[in-house]
């Protein structure tokens, strides 16, 4: 589209952040133990037996034998592992446990009863508390009562004020503000790079990242409840705030997050502009059996990624299947710059032709891409896979002058 928690290594990293599989616990902490070292040890046969029979109508033995397999390419190796705690909830009984993986620190969810799984999952722990930026703001952006802590950093001062500002939307699975990734923090260099080209920045925690019930009571799992909503609600935060221009309000999104900048355009009040860095041109089914032909991935890789993608919800794919980001933002008139890296391979360069043959009649879009950049923005080691983003980087200079001043040519 995690520190390596997040989906941007492959689409399926929503796991992360998602039910591996159903919801719903009546047992000692040594069945959850028993549970806990089978699931890493990659036991899938001997797991298969501890699942309830909704479970089993799901997923197959072969496919949880490669669950661990999945998280450790996106997380790094198993470090240590904490002591359990419980309670109790309709009838069954929830097991906790963290796991210090390599690279994120993760909380194991296991749901019994009479015996048997009823539910499995991972979920991200924890956001750490960050030191306040130099100059940044605090700021809560709070939707369905869902609460986001957020960083608001202004220009300094002998810039013009009201100032425009953007608003950072992530990518696919539980980002932090700084769209953490491995050493690489893509929103922080953003925020840094554009306060000092005189450009406001707001950036987030994703509410996929703080709370594991991340979908209000009402409402489905989709891009809404998933980005859309939250990405809104920092709109009209922002248009409050006295420093802010209200009417030079610009999204800047990021992979999924500039795949549906066209979809917050539409639902926000009076966004000024759209920047659309590494937008997917088609939907996240597509583009995930895509990813899987490029990518070299083990034959465990490949059916823990074919169960990921089977545990989103069908209220999740419907949207995905009815949404058309190209053809969304062609509908619109505002002014439009998508950028991409040539090395990318998640959204590579066919997606780029794909938008620029959509927008080739839109008056105010404006496409380029960058030779040698990546996903991120920041220049390729040339390794196809979650060795990419191993290394520390910086976004690119020349796309962070780009967007600023395409943002202060605005009328």
């Amino acid at each position: 589209m995690k520190n390596s928690k997040r989906l941007m290594t492959l689409a399926a990293v929503l796991l992360m952040g998602i039910s591996l599989f159903g919801q719903t616990g009546n047992m000692k902490f040594a069945d959850a133990e028993t549970v806990c070292r089978q699931l890493t040890e990659g036991k899938g046969d001997s797991l298969y037996l501890k699942m309830s029979d909704t479970m089993k109508a799901h997923i197959d033995a072969q496919q949880l034998s490669g669950l661990m397999a999945m998280v450790q390419m996106q997380c790094g190796g198993l470090q240590e592992t904490g002591a359990w705690t419980s309670e109790e909830k309709d009838g069954y009984e929830v097991f906790y446990r963290n796991m210090k993986f390599e690279k994120a620190d993760l909380h194991l969810v296991l749901t019994m009863k009479d015996g048997k799984v009823e539910g499995l999952f991972m979920r991200p722990g924890k956001a750490p508390t960050l030191p306040a930026d130099e100059g940044g703001k605090p700021v809560t952006i709070e939707t369905d009562g869902y609460q986001l802590p957020g960083t608001l950093v202004l220009p300094e001062p002998g810039n013009v004020f009201p100032a425009p500002c953007v608003i950072l939307v992530h990518g696919s699975g539980p980002n932090d503000k700084d769209e953490t990734v491995g050493p690489n923090k893509p929103f922080k260099d953003l925020s840094d790079g554009l306060s000092r080209r005189g450009i406001a920045v707001l950036r987030y925690d994703k509410r996929t990242r703080l709370y594991a019930d991340f979908v209000p009571q009402g409402k489905k799992m989709n891009y809404d409840t998933e980005t859309v909503d939250d990405a809104v609600q920092a709109v009209e935060v922002v248009r409050q705030i006295e420093a802010i221009n209200p009417h030079k309000i610009v999204i800047v999104g990021h992979s999924l997050g500039a795949m549906l900048a066209p979809r917050i355009a539409q639902k926000a009040k009076e966004v000024a502009a759209l920047v659309m860095i590494a937008p997917a041109a088609n939907n996240l089914a597509v583009t995930v059996e895509s990813q899987k032909k490029r990518l070299k991935l083990s034959e465990n890789e490949r059916l823990a990624l074919d169960m990921s993608m089977k545990s989103i919800p069908a209220s999740y794919w419907k949207a995905d299947a009815d949404y058309h980001a190209v053809r969304e933002a062609a509908g619109l008139t505002l002014p439009i710059l998508v950028l991409q890296g040539e090395k990318d391979f998640q959204v590579t360069m066919d997606d780029f032709a794909l938008w620029k043959k959509g927008l080739r009649k839109h008056k105010n879009a404006m496409l380029k891409s960058y030779p040698g950049l990546n996903h991120l923005m920041m220049p390729s080691r040339d390794i196809p896979g979650p060795g990419e983003y191993e290394t520390a980087g910086h976004v690119s200079e020349a796309v962070i002058d780009d967007i600023a001043a395409f943002i202060h040519k605005l009328p």
